[in-house]
């Protein structure tokens, strides 16, 4: 007696003499049967892979009239290894009982103390009456984080919402790869908690019981919790928690510190980062509230890049902010998105030649930009603000780029509110000015294809003389856009006036 399924394109018999052939059909379908065949599907590289030829279903433990709760299989498995199939067999006996979620509890008392929250229980796997575990639970085809969410309430009695987990595995936890697929994802949160409080929870009773459960909270002093259980998903959490709060740096964000992760970035490069002036303002943009009714909560922030303009300087920072909107007094549940690339703000100035001939022109820099695959990107004059008066910035770039030496009192603000060029990806906001001088002919032509820029920094700018009035067709640079609406609504129709 056997079925079907597809494994690599191939049809491989899946035998199950020992159960039902409805059991086997249910078995099949389940999500943790298709990861598993997925999983042993998925190639690292060509060279080394797993070729199954055939299954056994052994056994099928229904949890419930419905719900399918372990298989047990044994797999005709081989290893392909340089293109060879090697003739012995690799060792195919698994249960399957799906992936699991573990949540370590960090307490932090009013008497100074750490503590966690171990859930007792009978485990007859391993004939102990009163196992001493780590929170955890099945993943039934859910969202990772809502059923560690349920499984606190259920095992614990701790009432949590989803954006209060923070994720300690970037790969999940394999506690026992040679005999079950389990694999476990690992979660913390951080609570706050009075002497009474814990004095509550300790030796509370909890579970379902119409599963057999009968659970009993241990509330424990952090640093002893290794010393009281060999539970795996505990001892891995509290390695990966010691790893991520050795490498965690706090901001302060509406009075509470937040954690600020770097994974791939060093410490002492996220630190120069979130010094930087940059970091602070939108920071401080972030805690800006526009009344109490709606504002931002943040509650933690991943670094994810930081480019360096030279040796000490700054340039970039990527990060992703756990955030969430805060409406009328209530947290929205799902955050809003949080990646953002920090460049800093910027300045840009629209020059207003008048020139003898009786026209108007502007002039235009033409330098390689390669987030766009443009070689000759047509924009209006404009630089970064390096923690610089946004006037002095603007007179320096226009010598920088353009060659042209100005005072700050040539300049004229245009922006009421700064301009925001691309605010669902970038924090850069924009002062925007004019400038106006009187021109010859011969003073134009000489300006026109004039090489300027850093070449130490890579810059490679000409300039393009342009009439003012054909500037809009040139290109589509934001800034010159708005400048040149903002200079129609402010400046003309004043001097119609």
């Amino acid at each position: 007696m056997s079925l079907n399924i597809s494994f690599r394109g191939n049809d491989i018999p899946v035998n199950y003499s020992s159960v039902s052939k409805e059991l086997a059909e249910k078995a099949i379908a389940t999500p943790m049967f298709i990861t598993w065949k997925e999983r042993c599907e998925k190639k690292p590289d060509e060279k080394k892979y797993i070729n199954i030829k055939s299954l056994e279903i052994q056994s099928v433990d229904m949890f419930g009239p419905r719900r399918v709760g372990f298989i047990k299989l044994e797999a005709e498995a081989y290893l392909v290894f340089n293109g060879e199939e090697i003739p012995r067999p690799v060792p195919g006996i698994a249960l399957l009982r799906g992936d699991s979620v573990g949540i370590l509890v960090v307490l932090s008392c009013e008497d100074g103390k750490k503590y966690t929250v171990l859930v007792e229980q009978t485990r007859i796997p391993i004939g102990d009456v009163a196992c001493l575990e780590m929170p955890a639970g099945m993943i039934d085809d859910e969202n990772v984080k809502y059923a560690a969410v349920k499984e606190m309430e259920e095992e614990c009695g701790i009432i949590l919402k989803k954006s209060d987990l923070i994720c300690l595995t970037s790969n999940k936890m394999l506690p026992s790869p040679g005999s079950c697929d389990e694999a476990i994802d690992l979660y913390y949160f951080e609570k706050k908690v009075t002497v009474e409080e814990l004095k509550e929870m300790e030796g509370r009773l909890h579970g379902k019981s119409d599963e057999g459960e009968h659970i009993q909270l241990q509330v424990v002093p952090f640093d002893e919790a290794p010393n009281r259980t060999g539970d795996s998903k505990l001892l891995c959490a509290m390695f990966l928690y010691e790893e991520v709060i050795s490498n965690i740096i706090s901001v302060s964000f509406r009075g509470n510190d937040i954690p600020i992760k770097h994974p791939r970035v060093r410490k002492e490069i996220a630190e120069k980062a979130i010094a930087t002036p940059m970091f602070k303002n939108w920071l401080e943009r972030c805690e800006k509230k526009p009344d109490e009714k709606k504002y931002i909560n943040i509650k933690g922030v991943e670094i994810q890049s930081v480019d360096m303009f030279g040796p000490r300087r700054v340039g970039f920072i990527k990060l992703n902010a756990e955030a969430y909107l805060v409406f009328n007094g209530e947290e929205i549940p799902s955050p809003v998105p949080g990646i953002a690339l920090l460049r800093g703000d910027s300045v840009g100035i629209l020059v207003v030649f008048s020139c003898e001939d009786g026209r108007k022109y502007t002039v235009l820099v033409e330098q390689t930009r390669i987030p766009i695959g443009d070689v000759a990107c047509l924009e209006m004059p404009a630089g970064m603000i390096d923690d610089e008066n946004v006037k002095y910035a603007a007179v320096k770039e226009m010598e920088e780029e353009c060659g042209i030496k100005l005072k700050k009192s040539d300049l004229i603000s245009l922006t009421s509110n700064k301009m925001l060029p691309s605010p669902g990806s970038c924090d850069e906001a924009i002062d925007l000015y004019y400038f106006e001088k009187k021109v010859t002919v011969k003073e134009l032509k000489e300006m026109k294809g004039r090489l300027h820029g850093k070449s130490d920094e890579g810059e490679h700018i000409q300039l393009q003389v342009v009439p003012f009035e054909e500037a809009s067709s040139r290109t589509g640079d934001s800034k010159l856009l708005c400048a040149l609406l903002l200079y129609k609504k402010k400046v003309l129709s004043n001097k119609k006036n």
